[in-house]
């Protein structure tokens, strides 16, 4: 299945789904809205590594359980 993107003058463009994509795009994004979760998996897709010296991390929420895991906001750096 194709995916289609337009971008024209949006104050917000909403990524999800498809590592193809998130890796095309993530250098673009001044904010980044991150699930971290506590937990290693297999898998052959996974969320892109990319330059978190330009952001400002806030950890938002912190959950403990039987999967720890936690909201993280980039915000990039000006």
């Amino acid at each position: 299945a194709g995916v289609s993107i337009i971008i024209a003058s949006f104050p917000t463009l909403l990524i999800i789904l498809y590592a193809e994509i998130y890796e095309k795009t993530i250098q673009l994004a001044d904010l980044i809205y991150l699930t971290e979760i506590d937990l290693q998996v297999e898998g052959d897709r996974f969320f892109p590594d990319f330059d978190t010296s330009k952001y400002t991390m806030t950890v938002d929420k912190s959950f403990q359980g039987e999967i720890p895991y936690k909201y993280i906001t980039y915000k990039k750096k000006v």
